[in-house]
């Protein structure tokens, strides 16, 4: 600090000297409050008696003051003078900032003039402008949109350390715009920019690190970036960070800081912060649910063209959920979001098709908006179009190509779809028969809870499909069916506690089970519970409740009560 103060008291007395790199330094100081108190004031003061002589740098800074407004009445016109005459010295920084007058600041913007002064100073290998330039070349202005030349262009200034075009670099890696798609080149200069301070590549290489994208996937490392990007008021990184508080990804779960974040990019104009909003007052996180304020938030997102929100307020129309019922406005809306390549609304459309909702029912139509979501990787509608394949709707039943749908959304973790895989094995529709992989793919779908592959691997114990026989699992996984209310699963277990199978005999818990399972019409369990009546078990005998459950388990298909009730007839139980 010694030295620090030594150094301003030789620069001031220089200044006071007329010593113009010394006037331009001072000015430095006073603007950026360095070693000095902040004072734009007394930085013009310093800048303009140094501009007053012609120094180029400052009047490149003074024109800075002007075009801010920093000391100054903001005065772009003036701003603009100041760069001229530096210019005229062929002073280069003054170049880059005469295509920015043009480029940004002028009534009428004059794209290329801009580029003509960018391109001086670019060929100067000034980093500032060739990151410039590849902006105009990116965006198309004042020239054809031209992403080879962007990038040209942006490898120059990110090679010299300019952080905006590391990170504008890094995503056209990321998209492939002018390059291939690289993600482990795009993370490359996400870092580089990132380790500067860049907000933008903070976000972007945090949804790098969100995805598994060029990275190991890693949440924790997603948060901690888009937290360092959401603090310097990055709407993206708030929005995305809202998103890891609501899921619970990298940070613990928390709905109201989620719904914090969300309002801070939703009043920065932030589109899918405004979504996320509508799911939190759709789906009540830590406030009441409430779907017309979910609806209100949708529809701000939606006027943005934002996909999920489009698809989101589609549903509400299509449930009549916070506004009234309109299958036309919902279809609508799922046009939108799925032509912009939004997977679900894909789905949600083929679903209308398939249905008809809203459209006459055409499941020609539904099959082409299913595969779109499918070959997206959509879950629900693999499983759709799989259904499609399989039961013949809008194409030729073909079992292995339904097969094919299941198995890519088993494959995601699906239980319905590892389930519907496992009995397509168990019967040989579309593969062969293979009770090992019916047990390998209903454990997956049970250990998810799917109640009927907890009754279906349940089976796969007790009759030993897969696996040697097992009683006593088999009724672990009967049990757990049992308590979501599978009645198949309450008929067997019942008669696995009649016979004392993988558990201790117990005609009352019999009787009860197959009560259970009876409410459901189940043929097995009326059957079992008419048995029960004739001989006594659990229950007290009576013959005519016997004989009334073996008709009823008769007009459920149950063959096997037909012996049941001619023993009834043959030794006159309850009969003549």
């Amino acid at each position: 600090m010694g030295l620090l103060k030594e150094e301003l008291e030789k620069m001031i007395g220089e200044a006071n000297k007329g010593n113009l790199e010394a006037q331009t330094n001072l000015g430095d100081y006073y603007y950026n409050g360095e070693g000095l108190v902040k004072n734009y004031k007394e930085a013009v003061k310093w800048y303009t008696l140094a501009a007053n002589e012609n120094y180029p740098p400052a009047l490149k800074k003074l024109g800075n003051c002007y075009c801010n407004g920093n000391g100054v009445t903001q005065n772009y016109e003036e701003a603009l003078k100041k760069w001229m005459k530096a210019a005229e010295q062929n002073y280069v920084p003054a170049f880059n900032n005469i295509g920015l007058y043009y480029d940004y600041y002028s009534d009428e913007r004059n794209y290329t003039e801009a580029i003509k002064w960018y391109k001086l100073a670019a060929n100067e290998n000034y980093a500032f402008s060739q990151n410039h330039l590849g902006d105009c070349y990116y965006y198309g202005k004042g020239v054809d949109r031209n992403d080879e030349e962007a990038v040209k262009w942006y490898k120059l200034a990110a090679n010299q350390g300019n952080d905006d075009a590391q990170q504008q670099l890094g995503f056209c890696y990321y998209r492939g715009y002018g390059v291939n798609k690289d993600y482990k080149e795009a993370v490359k200069w996400y870092k580089l920019a990132a380790d500067q301070g860049n907000k933008h590549a903070q976000n972007h290489l945090g949804v790098c690190y969100a995805n598994g994208e060029g990275v190991i996937q890693d949440y924790t490392e997603a948060t901690r970036l888009f937290q360092l990007s959401a603090k310097q008021n990055n709407a993206n990184a708030q929005c995305n960070l809202g998103y890891n508080y609501l899921f619970g990804k990298g940070v613990d779960k928390n709905y109201k800081e989620a719904i914090n974040l969300f309002k801070l990019a939703a009043s920065q104009g932030s589109a899918p912060a405004q979504n996320g909003l509508g799911d939190c007052y759709y789906y009540g996180y830590d406030v009441n649910k409430d779907y017309k304020e979910a609806v209100k938030w949708y529809k701000l997102a939606v006027n943005q063209g934002e996909k999920t929100a489009q698809n989101n307020l589609g549903v509400c129309y299509s449930n009549g959920q916070g506004v009234n019922k309109d299958y036309d406005e919902a279809i609508r809306l799922f046009q939108l979001s799925a032509k912009q390549g939004y997977e679900t609304a894909q789905n949600n459309l083929g679903d209308c098709y398939f249905y008809g909702k809203g459209v006459d029912e055409n499941y020609t139509e539904a099959i082409m908006w299913y595969k779109k979501a499918a070959d997206q990787g959509n879950v629900d509608a693999q499983i759709n179009l799989g259904d499609c394949y399989f039961y013949g709707y809008g194409v030729d039943k073909n079992y292995a190509e339904a097969v094919m749908w299941y198995k890519k959304a088993a494959d995601q973790g699906d239980a319905v779809a590892q389930y519907t895989l496992g009995k397509c094995y168990y019967y040989g529709n579309g593969v062969d028969e293979d009770y090992s992989k019916v047990l390998k793919w209903y454990k997956l779908a049970a250990n998810q809870g799917h109640v009927d592959a907890l009754a279906g691997l349940g089976d796969c114990y007790f009759y030993g499909y897969g696996v040697a026989k097992d009683y006593k699992e088999a009724t672990k996984w009967y049990k757990k069916a049992a308590l979501q209310g599978n009645t198949k699963a309450k008929s067997i277990l019942g008669f696995c506690y009649f016979n004392g199978y993988g558990v201790k005999r117990n005609y009352n818990e019999a009787v009860r089970l197959y009560k259970e399972a009876v409410e459901d019409d189940d043929g097995f369990a009326l059957n079992n519970l008419g048995f029960c009546y004739e001989y006594g078990n659990g229950v007290e005998k009576d013959y005519d409740k016997a004989i009334k459950l073996y008709k009823e388990a008769i007009r459920e298909g149950y063959e096997h009560a037909y012996c049941n009730l001619g023993n009834c007839y043959k030794y006159g139980k309850g009969v003549k």
